[in-house]
């Protein structure tokens, strides 16, 4: 009887989530909802999002002084989020001191967990997401006048949309006498929003659990963004001494690089006559004659994050996104040359969203028998379900359970459900691609994608009567208000949901605590930052400080009335434009698969015509770096100075980042003589 006693002990007790060695070990044969408490009531992982969640509001004052009132840096945007660096930096600190007194301390783990949590909940406060939402939702009623005839869209759009009453809304937008938020309107709204963020957010976290080894295992991605918070959490468990990231002199000179070069722009900003480097070259300015004048504008952006993280990317990955941007440029010149009247010619945001969907069809293809042997999981367990975030059982379950949930929520609202299903399949379909990016080549930016394209690429390709059904227009005005999903960055968050994983994987972490923590990152920031923003607002007035994105929301409800009144036909240059992108990403697949050596990749493409404006320099620099070091250093050379590339992302973030964002939330006037962003 007491072996009995003994032996059920034991069971009970393996059933729970501990924390060994810096692991978090989860028992599969818990039930869902045993698995979703244990979560919670773990030592390991329930402190570290804790911590995380803390960090999380502590920083969330900063930001909201930062960005809301002051709008003296976008810290939110960068990628990773300078709040969630400063999170890490401070909980190495921290923990290096705890130690050094001999008090305990938090493991690697958890603090691999808190910073990963901290970077998806602080970015739910970006503009892209925290402030796009409410002016997508708000302008159409505050800015409606006779005269613009935003009011045609009213009707369309449900009551728990937004807060409808006059009080509400010019309060939000002027500022309510007391500061007193109508929270009795905003109840619902926010409800409802949340469900919609967090379906969408568990659709995207299902698909990258579904995609997840093919990457990590099978291609063996580098993961260029892990390798930060891997060197500045190495050794971190010793009880004496900084991890050897700060002790190593080679990562100090090139954080003294990028140091030096925003102190001496910081210090042009306090004495102009004080000489500075600048944020840009701009070369367009010599190209004022016909047909020259194509090419402008061309900036060459100097970006101490991007050559820093850029470093770690293949040559031929940064050389095909110079060499592409510089391809569409050429495109221009020969079309203003034989006098091509197109605006936008030769349209490369529409290329790249037709390159984005053509590469997203083939990451499916490629990984088809691997998907295969996922799906025969709905039958059986797989036998590697037990490595995974979740089984492949709930995450193909999850992510047709997170899409259904986008689609039943549009079709509440009053959106056709084909509608819905076409263009959030869209919007997933570039998310996943974006993450391929993220995965495969670690450019730190945000805005990574085609702006605008997850819908544009409707209207341009099916054009506006396709829409409307039975005489009302509620899809097209739907589409206007969930415009946040196609310009704003919300998507793009799935970048962190492998990266995640993948230091969990570097960690040893089990990985089913880090997905549940990742889940519940969407809502707790996004009802943070929905606090922060509206104590700002309903104080300050979103008009008298600028509310980020009305630029974008008005001039989309002026293009929607007009296409009300006036339907709009297919967009033949414009479509064209995205079946380009996609035969040339197709083509660029099939070469590389075909040959080797061929030094194009489709990655590079698809970036070059989303955002190669501003990625075009840094790429540029460090390709032709990394090519002379690999060529004259060899291989070891390349690997120790890893470090000091590493050091000019840390030191532009920490210094232009972390120190002058936090300057500028009191002396604004002068942040704003250099003013850093970071998207």
């Amino acid at each position: 009887m007491g072996r009995r006693r003994q032996t059920s002990s034991e069971n009970r007790k393996s059933g729970r989530q501990t924390l060994r060695n810096g692991e978090f070990e989860l028992v599969s044969k818990e039930s869902f909802i045993r698995r979703f408490i244990s979560f919670f009531t773990s030592a390991g992982i329930g402190r570290a999002v804790l911590i995380g969640a803390i960090g999380t509001a502590v920083c969330a004052l900063w930001v909201q002084r930062a960005e809301i009132i002051v709008l003296a840096c976008q810290i939110t945007e960068s990628v990773p989020a300078v709040p969630a660096v400063a999170v890490l930096l401070a909980l190495v600190g921290l923990n290096w001191l705890i130690r050094s007194l001999k008090r305990g301390g938090l493991t690697r783990a958890e603090i691999v967990a808190a910073y990963s949590f901290a970077a998806v909940a602080i970015s739910m406060m970006g503009c892209g997401i925290g402030r796009f939402f409410f002016s997508s939702t708000l302008s159409v009623f505050y800015y409606a006048t006779p005269e613009n005839n935003f009011q045609l869209a009213h009707p369309y759009i449900p009551w728990w949309f937004c807060p409808r009453s006059q009080e509400a809304v010019k309060g939000f937008f002027e500022g309510a006498p007391s500061g007193r938020i109508p929270w009795a309107e905003w109840y619902v709204p926010l409800a409802m929003w949340t469900m919609l963020f967090t379906s969408l957010w568990l659709c995207l976290l299902c698909l990258s659990v579904l995609f997840r080894r093919q990457w990590t295992e099978h291609e063996k991605l580098t993961f260029p963004l892990v390798y930060l918070p891997m060197r500045v959490t190495e050794t971190v468990a010793e009880r004496a001494g900084m991890p050897p990231f700060f002790r190593d002199p080679i990562m100090w000179i090139g954080f003294g690089l990028a140091a030096g070069y925003n102190l001496v722009n910081i210090a042009h900003a306090f004495v102009p006559s004080f000489p500075a480097f600048g944020k840009f070259i701009d070369l367009g300015q010599s190209l004022k004659t016909r047909p020259w004048d194509a090419l402008a504008p061309m900036v060459f952006w100097i970006r101490p994050e991007m050559v820093g993280f850029g470093y770690l990317v293949s040559l031929e990955v940064s050389f095909s996104a110079w060499f592409f941007f510089m391809l569409t440029r050429l495109e221009k010149l020969v079309g203003a040359m034989m006098g091509v009247e197109s605006p936008g010619f030769p349209h490369p945001q529409e290329q790249s969203v037709g390159a984005y969907l053509a590469f997203a069809a083939a990451l499916i293809w490629a990984s088809r028998g691997y998907l295969r042997e996922v799906a025969r999981s709905l039958l059986t367990p797989g036998p590697g379900d037990d490595k995974e975030p979740i089984s492949y059982r709930m995450a193909l379950c999850g992510t047709v359970l997170g899409f259904a949930g986008v689609v039943w929520w549009c079709s509440a609202a009053g959106m056709s459900s084909w509608v819905a299903v076409l263009y959030f399949g869209i919007v997933v379909a570039v998310a996943l691609v974006y993450s391929r990016i993220r995965a495969e080549t670690g450019v730190p930016l945000i805005w990574m994608f085609p702006f605008y394209q997850q819908k544009r690429v409707l209207i341009n390709v099916l054009g506006s009567d396709a829409f409307v059904a039975g005489g009302t227009y509620a899809n097209l005005v739907l589409l206007s208000g969930l415009v946040m999903f196609s310009r704003g960055y919300f998507p793009a968050l799935m970048g962190y949901q492998l990266e995640t994983f993948q230091l969990g994987s570097f960690t040893r972490m089990k990985l089913r605590g880090l997905f549940w923590a990742l889940l519940i990152a969407v809502p707790i920031g996004f009802g943070i930052s929905c606090l922060a923003h509206l104590q700002a607002y309903y104080k300050h007035g979103a008009a008298n400080l600028g509310l980020w994105g009305t630029w974008v929301a008005v001039p989309e409800y002026q293009e929607l009335i007009s296409i009300m009144t006036t339907p709009r036909r297919p967009q033949i240059p414009q479509a064209t434009a995205t079946g380009v992108g996609a035969i040339t990403a197709l083509l660029l697949v099939l070469m590389r698969r075909s040959f080797v050596w061929f030094p194009l990749h489709p990655l590079g493409y698809a970036m070059a015509t989303a955002y190669g404006d501003l990625i075009w320099g840094p790429f540029l620099t460090v390709w032709a770096l990394k090519y002379l070091i690999l060529r004259y250093g060899g291989i070891r050379i390349y690997r120790r100075l890893i470090p000091g590339f590493l050091g000019v992302a840390l030191g532009h973030f920490f210094v232009a980042g972390v120190l002058w964002g936090a300057f500028g939330m009191y002396y604004p006037d002068a942040l704003r003589s250099y003013q850093v962003w970071f998207g």
